[in-house]
């Protein structure tokens, strides 16, 4: 059976002393052992006296409490009972604790406007790259408009998810923001403004795998109110996405010398899987290329004339929710060519070659989706002159 802890100093010999020192006195005061070794037992009984007088004084002292005092404390007893081995004490000091991190802490409107000034001397110091600071600026500006002055640490893992769950986005700006987050509150956790990071317990939003889940195929009239919808900057991407079914991460990544007069060759550094790969560029889809330029497809940013993908997902978030699409149907555009194409075309082989999958999904996933009257809608849509 374990030997009791003494709650008032006790003083022993033991066999292995410390430090040339066998005599010991020890206690264990608030849970906690406290242990002072002597040299002889004369010095660790003085101590021990001494000591335990005092802890006799201070439990007459409880006398001094108030009515409320004592009822108060007596209450928290209470509730502590379902919780064995949880003192009062222990109470005090994780709330003192609590207090003092929050003093440590700081409002985030200041924070955001302190670590901006630094990634700012970072991008000047040539140590970030310039467009660095321009990527993270929307969520100073989302976060500042939700939290505005609340102390870093009040703000809780709860309240960050309701806010990137209200945002009106798609799905991949909202995983920007809370990506962004996260690095603004890992920054605060440097500095010892707080404890933990809140948004770490925020799941990732991860959607669906790019060829996986319900397949959702536009109607020709959703097709037509979208390009209709979007900014002349990004129409064109929209086209290729629709009437060539090129994946999103590919477009990103395309130039204007990709696509040629009839065909657009996703290159093997453009390609999902790294596998080249060549679309014709069918009459509906020439339509709508008319105005071509140089380099990168992506839109651009006017004051520095550079491609920016940032700016092309701002663009598609409004296009998107003027048309009413959001929350987007994923791969809806990659689905409704392969649908629409197999349906006029009758050809498998060639649609998987050109959409870079295999005869099999095809033929298992997109056979019999649309009528042959839906597709010659598709394929009839024009940009508005």
């Amino acid at each position: 059976m374990a030997r009791p802890r003494p709650i008032i100093y006790v003083v022993r010999e033991a066999k292995k002393g410390f430090k040339g020192k066998n005599w010991k006195a020890t206690a264990y005061i608030d849970g906690r052992r406290k242990q002072h070794w002597f040299d002889s037992k004369a010095a660790a009984v003085t101590f021990a006296n001494d000591k335990n007088g005092e802890l006799t004084a201070y439990g007459s002292r409880l006398s001094d409490l108030s009515a409320s005092e004592r009822a108060d404390s007596q209450r928290a007893l209470e509730i502590l009972r379902s919780y064995p081995g949880v003192t009062l004490t222990d109470l005090a000091r994780e709330y003192v604790r609590q207090a003092e991190m929050r003093s440590a802490s700081k409002p985030l409107d200041l924070f955001l406007d302190e670590y901006q000034a630094q990634i700012q001397s970072r991008v000047d110091s040539g140590e970030n790259r310039p467009g660095s600071l321009k990527a993270i600026k929307e969520t100073f500006v989302k976060l500042k408009a939700e939290f505005g002055s609340r102390t870093l640490s009040d703000i809780t893992p709860q309240e960050l998810e309701r806010w990137l769950d209200r945002m009106s986005v798609a799905l991949r700006t909202k995983k920007r923001h809370r990506g962004y987050a996260l690095q603004i509150f890992n920054a605060a956790k440097r500095r010892k403004l707080i404890v933990s990071n809140p948004v770490e317990e925020i799941e990732a939003y991860r959607g669906k795998k790019n060829d996986e889940g319900e397949i959702r195929v536009l109607t020709p009239e959703q097709v037509t109110k979208l390009l209709a919808s979007a900014d002349a900057e990004i129409r064109p991407l929209y086209a290729i996405a629709t009437f060539a079914g090129v994946r999103w991460e590919e477009i990103e990544k395309m130039t204007w010398e990709d696509i040629k007069e009839n065909e657009i060759v996703i290159g093997a550094r453009i390609a999902k899987g790294r596998s080249r790969r060549i679309v014709p560029i069918r009459s509906t889809l020439a339509a709508f290329l008319v105005d071509r330029r140089e380099g990168s497809v992506l839109p651009r940013i006017y004051t520095a004339r550079r491609p920016s993908k940032r700016r092309l997902d701002s663009l598609r978030a409004k296009a998107e929710e003027a048309a009413g699409l959001l929350p987007w149907p994923r791969n809806c555009f990659r689905h409704s060519f392969i649908s629409y194409a197999l349906a006029t075309e009758q050809n498998e082989n060639k649609i998987a070659l050109e959409s870079g999958n295999s005869t099999r999904i095809i033929h298992d996933h997109y056979r019999a989706l649309v009528t042959k009257e839906a597709a010659e809608k598709f394929w009839a849509i024009a940009p508005k002159k």
